[in-house]
C-alpha cells in the first residue's frame, strides 16, 4: 500500500527550517533548500499516484484513489 500521507518536510531539511523561519526566507533560499530533497522511490510513487488522481477527479469525480492506485500497479513508472 502506498503511503500517502508522509510529510513534504519531513526528511533532512527540516532542521534547517527549524533554525530559520520560513518567514525569514527568501523565494531563492527556499527554492535552493528544495532541491536539495531527495525522496524516496515510495515517496516519489506516492506523488504520481496524488498527481493523477487530482488530475483525474477533475474530470471524473466517479474516480477512487483505489482506483487510480491499481492503475499505477498495472503501469508501473519507467526509469
Amino acid at each position: 500500500m502506498y503511503n500517502m500521507g508522509s510529510s513534504f518536510f519531513g526528511g533532512p531539511m527540516s532542521n534547517k527550517l527549524i533554525v530559520k523561519a520560513i518567514d525569514d526566507l527568501t523565494l531563492d533560499e527556499m527554492v535552493a533548500m528544495l532541491r536539495e530533497i531527495k525522496m524516496t522511490s515510495e515517496e516519489e510513487e506516492a506523488q504520481r499516484i496524488s498527481f493523477a488522481y487530482g488530475n483525474v477527479k477533475l474530470s471524473n469525480p466517479a474516480i477512487t484513489l483505489e482506483m487510480v492506485i491499481e492503475a499505477a500497479r498495472k503501469h508501473p513508472r519507467k526509469k
